[in-house]
């Protein structure tokens, strides 16, 4: 993997979903949310990523896109990544 695709990717597993998370001193994080403040990042996040997946639910099965769908439709079960990010310890 690329330098740049690797960082990304640590960025995003970080970010989105809290891996590494406790890697992280209270005082780290807290620089981090001065210098990029979050907003409601977490409902913001599910949201573009939803409305995305409803465009061509054909192409989400068997990726993290289809979790956006089962969130959208209660009536759907399986795990999910939404479930993970709310649950993640970063601040929203």
């Amino acid at each position: 993997m690329r330098p740049e695709i690797a960082l990304t990717n640590a960025g995003v597993l970080v970010d989105v979903v809290g891996i590494g998370y406790d890697e992280y001193t209270p005082e780290q994080r807290d620089q981090v949310i001065s210098a990029f403040p979050r907003g409601d990042f977490k409902n913001e996040f599910l949201k573009v990523q939803t409305c995305s997946a409803l465009k061509k639910p054909q192409t989400t099965f068997g990726t993290v896109n289809f979790d956006y769908i089962e969130d959208h439709d209660p009536g759907f079960r399986k795990p999910n990544a939404c479930t993970r990010i709310r649950n993640t310890p970063w601040q929203s």
